[in-house]
């Protein structure tokens, strides 16, 4: 990595004041401040917002920590918040370009640049500096994917597939009943994310006193048939909150877990030590059901998610119904189903139509 032999921030020579601890004291508009106290105070404020959900907020802070390991490399010593102020647009390309050396993908690299501009934006509001160069550095441009759903026969066996494969437990030894609690949870997990189109983040944020308000009011009204919804209520991105509908079907098997679960906790879907389930176990455990049912790799607990957009938009035109149910900002997030379902066409008469194979000429 590319060191330079003048430690020069924004044309002034450092030289040996550079060589303190980054979390060094430093006079800035006549304040004493550290820049560790900064990073700290920023982290609450993004943790106590609602802009910003708790996966981001442990993201940002973790490339946080990213850049100023870098910026020790990169300047050659410790440094203060006085220099890490001082630091140029520069510096910040410097900082995209080594991500790209190491084949880091633009999508993390833009998210690394968001939380660095989220923290000079904070500065901003303190009024600890008035503006700063870094906020006007562009993101690399992250090329948009078409996302890949999978099909319903998939997403069944995938469920039925909880109950066929061992579970590998803390202890590294393959544990697995037919009747597991854990087993019923995990098929409970993986159809209500496809029914509902929830973001695995908020199905694991579901409280237990929620569910069991909704499971009540099921029993007790005897009209509705099999096919009419309960509505669940789920705090999405940036604090949205929204109506989610739960089929009676879905019901049901959450109530055969919720049954079977030998925790009674705050949260609906439980792990091995009675707390919260976690996104990486569940990520884990598709990835080994996917491996025995031989499908591809990007089966993930997202794809369910896409999988119900794409169902969805193939039976329906209201993208505006589809978006209020997926929690997106703006239609243009929806929008992106109808190229999936565009390209499912034209391999589908590609591979059918006899004219799609004469050559011609």
């Amino acid at each position: 990595m590319f060191i330079p032999s003048h430690k020069k921030i924004a044309g002034r020579d450092l030289g040996a004041q550079a060589r303190f601890s980054w979390n060094g004291t430093q006079m800035v508009n006549g304040r004493t401040i550290e820049l560790a106290t900064v990073i700290a105070d920023w982290n609450s404020d993004l943790l106590s917002g609602q802009s910003r959900s708790p996966a981001t907020h442990l993201a940002y802070k973790s490339d946080i920590a990213h850049l100023l390991n870098f910026l020790q490399e990169y300047w050659g010593g410790p440094f203060g918040l006085e220099e890490f102020l001082a630091l140029d647009s520069t510096c910040w390309r410097a900082w995209l370009s080594s991500q790209k050396k190491m084949s880091i993908c633009a999508k993390t690299m833009a998210r690394r640049l968001s939380a660095l501009k989220s923290l000079f934006r904070y500065l901003v509001a303190k009024k600890i500096i008035d503006d700063h160069p870094v906020l006007s550095v562009r993101p690399p441009r992250v090329a948009k994917g078409i996302p890949h759903p999978a099909s319903y026969e998939t997403i069944v066996a995938l469920a039925e597939a909880c109950y066929k494969i061992p579970e590998a437990s803390t202890s590294n030894k393959q544990t697995f009943c037919s009747e597991n609690w854990k087993s019923k949870r995990d098929e409970a997990l993986i159809l209500l994310l496809y029914n509902s189109g929830m973001r695995i983040s908020e199905a694991l944020s579901i409280k237990r006193e929620d569910f069991s308000r909704i499971a009540e009011h099921t029993w007790k009204d005897a009209q509705k048939t099999q096919q009419d919804p309960e509505f669940l209520t789920i705090i999405g991105k940036r604090g949205k909150i929204r109506q989610v509908p739960i089929l009676r079907e879905i019901i049901q098997k959450l109530q055969k877990y919720v049954e079977s679960c030998p925790f009674k906790g705050e949260f609906l879907f439980i792990g091995n030590r009675g707390k919260r389930l976690a996104r990486c176990y569940f990520a884990n455990r598709i990835r080994q059901l996917r491996h025995f049912l031989q499908a591809q790799d990007t089966l993930t607990p997202h794809a369910l998610r896409h999988s119900c957009a794409t169902h969805l938009l193939e039976n329906s035109d209201d993208l505006r119904c589809i978006q209020e149910l997926l929690g997106h900002a703006s239609l243009s997030s929806t929008q992106i189903y109808t190229e999936v379902t565009q390209h499912t066409a034209a391999q589908a008469y590609n591979a059918a139509h006899p004219r799609a194979k004469k050559k011609i000429g």
